[in-house]
């Protein structure tokens, strides 16, 4: 799933933060394809916080930040919904230097 601005969440109130994403193939095995459709996630505003917080910590650091959403998903209309059950933020492989020459 495509996302951008980890966090400017599409619409918050106190307790919960919604989301929308939308498939992207990028990531698939070769053999698998995935129909375009939207995905809205919705997390307690408190786990999403201390999720963005963790990653911070990790960029500031100089090191990606990988969050690991836990979710139940259904179908609602002709698009996905799912309700974020956990997040796991586990630092990522950091850039390496492009080689010269």
């Amino acid at each position: 799933m495509a996302e951008t601005g980890l966090n400017r969440p599409k619409k918050s109130d106190k307790l919960s933060v919604r989301r929308d994403f939308n498939s992207d193939n990028q990531h698939l095995p070769k053999d698998s394809t995935l129909a375009p459709s939207p995905l809205t996630v919705t997390c307690a505003a408190k786990r999403w916080k201390n999720a963005c917080t963790k990653a911070a910590q990790l960029r500031a650091n100089g090191t990606p930040a990988l969050l690991i959403v836990e979710a139940h998903v259904g179908a609602r209309d002709s698009s996905l919904v799912g309700i974020v059950k956990g997040i796991q933020v586990v630092e990522g492989k950091a850039p390496t230097a492009a080689p010269v020459g």
